[in-house]
């Protein structure tokens, strides 16, 4: 380190740089959302979701689904046509028990790192969180930074 630090070479710029390359290469393999389907939720048609499911089934076929099978699929996906959006609304609620998450005795929380997503996919999250707030389904936390642990009483949780 001494040797190359005397001859000009600047270790931390390499580092850097190459922490840069690692992740542009990972973004670019990371990017797998088809173009094709970001803008769905702007589909404006009377029977948008229908259209989108017939769609959807046909791309299927052309993607090497089983051509046997196709009008299978494509009649238990319009049979539970109900269940898919196009856009997000204000619906009711789901009539459902909530989930209680248990941990183990004596697990101890694990901290990931952050990630950092492709610009397709970050620009995709932004314009959906969006959307549920718009349909009053979820609400900005203006009180404490997103992802910063906390505890009552403005408390620092120490993992």
């Amino acid at each position: 380190r001494t040797t190359l630090q005397s001859i000009g070479v600047d270790l931390d710029g390499v580092f850097e740089q190459l922490a840069q390359q690692s992740i542009e290469a990972a973004e670019a393999e990371a990017d797998d959302i088809p173009s094709d389907h970001v803008n769905v939720l702007e589909t404006r048609e009377d029977n948008e979701v229908e259209t989108v499911l017939h769609g959807l089934v046909d791309e299927a076929i052309a993607a090497g689904f089983e051509p046997t099978r196709a009008e299978d699929l494509r009649n238990l996906v319009m049979e539970y046509s109900d269940v898919f959006r196009v856009r997000l609304r204000h619906d009711a609620a789901a009539e459902v028990e909530p989930l209680e998450v248990r941990l183990v005795d004596g697990a101890q929380p694990y901290r990931s790192g952050v990630r950092r997503y492709p610009e397709a996919q970050r620009t995709f999250l932004r314009e959906y969180v969006r959307e549920l707030e718009a349909a009053g389904l979820v609400e900005r936390n203006k009180t404490k930074s997103l992802g910063m642990p906390g505890a009552a009483g403005g408390e620092a949780r120490h993992w």
